[in-house]
């Protein structure tokens, strides 16, 4: 089994799924929380695309060390903005409106019962707690499922809907919104566990429906009567029964979380790669492919290191008394590039990722250049360095470098002993002279192609 689903995991990132009309007059929204036993530093946000609940605009938000975040966006109207932790799997979303100041304040262990609410939209967000926490109870504490749970699920939901909107306790566009969310999410939850089939769903429901796309159980629903309606089509042939049914726009929304569903199973799906082509073949809105083109990153490295074996050149060395010159002479004949990492070095590992490190590998192939690997590990991480140089697929000599060794590294390229960053790239010519002492970055592609091919 490939775990594919979490390449992102270990992310904190955020659904700001709210509607952004361009062109139109927007007022400020203010949305402030502090959060509880919650580690990150920071949230990654995406901001929805019009009036879909697709996040498409990604941006970064400072969380303080008390948990204490907030943010201001220009809204023209009303819209959902969600939290999700991938490691936890926890999701939370909150309605926020135009020119509104909304405060939370919550336990991330425990939200649904430490949540409080103040400000504009305080009854929105206390009606949609309940729903959320009562379906996450409601599912976990149900061993067998039926029709008739489904059914009632959803008459409850609708019935409590429809009583705050007649007492004047919700909006009318909240009302129209959560209606809509309710009758797709009970009806997706039907069809994944097969207790309704697709001609039970046609019977309470159209399938295109424009004025759902701001539920993204809307898209969830979409998403499981084409698995169970479409069930013996390829995928192509299962977009193009979709392109039957949906109107364009719909249809291009669909597609996206389509693509963003299938990166996020808990094996991977390798026909991810088939859909975006197909994707980007059919439509140019380059928010929305900018935005599935993100979860293919992951995915090419596992088919990189699915098509990649481990090969006899992988060698490990560590706890040698070998200098940066000592290898060099070692490998004298070669052009070298030297490659400073650590295991907990992400920009590191990301230029060790398929996009990069592929066509580098390609572009020296048959070259006099070898590749060597140079860890900053300590001791402590010396057994998490073994397994991701076999997992990274770096298939050529590999050192584990001691405190001094490092230091001996920094003096050899004319850098200060006791400080550093990493990722760090220098070259070697064949003759042994440090020609480079700050390559270009793998990812630089041409530019560092430019640079090798020097010394040859």
């Amino acid at each position: 089994m490939i775990k594919g689903a979490h390449f992102l995991s270990r992310m904190l990132f955020m659904l700001l799924l709210a509607h952004f009309p361009f062109g139109e007059e927007q007022s400020s929204s203010i949305f402030s929380s502090t959060i509880k036993n919650f580690y990150p530093s920071f949230l990654d946000i995406d901001l929805s695309y019009d009036y879909s609940a697709l996040p498409v605009f990604t941006t970064r938000l400072i969380v303080d060390d008390d948990g204490a975040f907030r943010f201001n966006q220009r809204m023209s109207s009303n819209g959902f903005v969600g939290f999700y932790h991938y490691e936890t799997a926890r999701y939370i979303r909150f309605w926020l409106a135009p020119n509104s100041q909304l405060k939370t304040s919550f336990d991330w262990q425990n939200p649904a019962s430490s949540i409080r609410f103040d400000g504009q939209g305080s009854n929105e967000n206390e009606l949609l707690n309940s729903i959320d926490a009562n379906r996450e109870v409601l599912l976990a504490s149900s061993t067998k499922t039926s029709q008739t749970m489904y059914t009632e699920a959803l008459t409850k939901e609708s019935t409590q809907i429809n009583s705050a909107f007649k007492a004047g306790h919700i909006s009318f566009e909240f009302h129209s919104i959560m209606s809509l969310d309710a009758k797709f999410f009970w009806l997706a939850k039907g069809l994944e566990s097969g207790q309704l089939s697709p001609e039970d769903v046609l019977s309470k429901t159209k399938l295109s429906n424009s004025k759902a796309i701001g539920s993204i159980n809307y898209f969830r629903f979409l998403r499981a009567y084409g698995l169970r309606a479409f069930q013996e089509k390829s995928q192509e042939e299962r977009y193009n029964a979709f392109a039957e049914i949906l109107s364009e726009g719909i249809l291009e929304l669909f597609w996206a979380y389509d693509i963003r569903q299938m990166s996020q199973q808990e094996e991977i799906d390798f026909s991810l790669l088939n859909a975006y082509q197909l994707y980007s073949n059919r439509f140019n809105n380059k928010a929305l492919l900018a935005y599935a083109h993100k979860y293919l990153t992951g995915l090419e490295d596992e088919l990189y290191r699915v098509n990649t074996p481990i090969t006899k050149d992988l060698v490990l060395v560590e706890n040698s008394s070998l200098s940066i010159a000592d290898i060099v002479e070692k490998f004298k004949g070669e052009v070298l590039f030297f490659d400073m990492w650590a295991t907990w070095c992400k920009p590191c590992i990301a230029e060790m990722g398929a996009s990069s490190k592929k066509p580098l590998e390609e572009f020296i192939k048959d070259k006099p250049v070898k590749i060597i690997y140079l860890s900053v590990d300590k001791d402590n991480a010396a057994e998490r360095w073994k397994e991701m140089a076999k997992e990274l697929r770096l298939n050529s000599h590999n050192y584990r470098l001691s405190t001094e060794q490092v230091k001996e590294a920094l003096n050899y390229l004319g850098e200060p002993t006791n400080i550093y960053s990493i990722p760090r790239y220098f070259i070697v010519s064949k003759e042994g002279g440090l020609v480079n002492s700050r390559a270009p970055y793998p990812s630089s592609g041409e530019q560092l192609y430019n640079e090798l091919s020097k010394y040859f």
